[in-house]
Parts: structure tokens; sequence; C-alpha cells
């Protein structure tokens, strides 16, 4: 838990995001955050909207990084650190990116009906992770499919798309068997 949150007595009013729209959180509040009352799964949105905030600014400064100091060593040395430094960023980047869909997801879920099951925040990563897994292997073979040939100079162009096609079924599949395992 942050700084900036702290407990409130259960059932003392609901949770404060939404509140001026039409669609207001249905949740009672449990903690504030930043002096206003918020449900906890607002609040891990918030909490894990901020690691991601961090996560981004590190990826912009390390591809800043690179088309500066980096590119200008003239041995290679510190562009292989650069690059596992950037490898480790990315990878950090897209988890807490997965883990704030998630969290997105949890916090719009609205009252379960019944007989409709509820996401646990281990499912809501789980699942987050799945679809996007699935999404970034069609992003990457729509990108390189609808790249000009003059940027894409690839032998077996037609090949990796084959490969993202293939990668995307399967990433899909497990989507879809997770998916039904959860009852959604």
């Amino acid at each position: 838990m942050s700084e900036n949150v702290t407990p409130t007595p259960e059932g003392t009013s609901l949770c404060q995001a939404g509140s001026k729209t039409d669609h207001p959180c249905w949740r009672e509040t449990t903690t504030t955050y930043n002096g206003t009352p918020y449900c906890g799964e607002h609040v891990r949105l918030f909490e894990i909207g901020e690691e991601e905030d961090g996560w981004t600014y590190a990826l912009r400064s390390v591809e800043e990084w690179f088309s500066g100091p980096v590119e200008e060593d003239q041995w290679g040395q510190f562009e292989r650190l650069a690059w596992r430094v950037r490898e480790e960023v990315r990878r950090e980047y897209a988890q807490v990116s997965a883990r704030a869909y998630a969290a997105k997801m949890l916090a719009d879920q609205g009252p379960s009906e019944s007989g409709e099951p509820t996401l646990t925040p281990e499912q809501g990563e789980e699942l987050a992770r799945l679809m996007i897994r699935a999404d970034s292997f069609n992003d990457a073979r729509t990108t390189l499919e609808d790249a000009p040939a003059d940027v894409v100079k690839m032998r077996n162009k037609w090949v990796v798309i084959d490969a993202l096609v293939v990668a995307h079924e399967e990433a899909n599949k497990k989507f879809a068997d997770y998916k039904e395992e959860l009852g959604l």
C-alpha cells in the first residue's frame, strides 16, 4: 500500500470512481487515495497506473539513451550492456502493462449476476496477459504486412508473417481455453 492510501471503515460510502458520470462505481469505500474514498479495485488500478507511468518513462529514457551515447560507442561494449538494459525495461513495462489492463478490467467489472463468475486479480492478470499476447502477434503481423517494401528489407517476410499468424492463432486458443475454464 502506498503512502497516499489509508484504510477507511467498511461501508462508510460508495467509491468515488466515476461518481460524476452515468456509470459510477458500485462498490463500497475501503480506502482513501490522495484523500478521496475509493474501493480497493480502483486504488489498485491507480497504484499500478503509477507504476506503469514509471516504466513508460524508463522505456522512453532508454530509447533516448540508445540514440545518444550508446550509438556513439565505438567499441560496442556499451551497446551490449545497453541491449540488456533495454530488454529488461521492455519486459518490465510489458508485465506492468498487462497488470494495469487487468486492474482496469477488474475495476470496471460490475456486480456479479447470479451464477456469473467474478474474477480474482490473479485470474484477471492472466486473462489480460493472454489477450495482450494474442493481440500483439496480430499487431506485429499487420505492421509487417502494411510496411512499405523499402522499410522492411526481409528476404523471408512472408515466412515471418506466417509464423506470426500461427503464433496468433495459438495464443488466441490459449486465451479462449482460459476464458472457458473461468466460465466466461
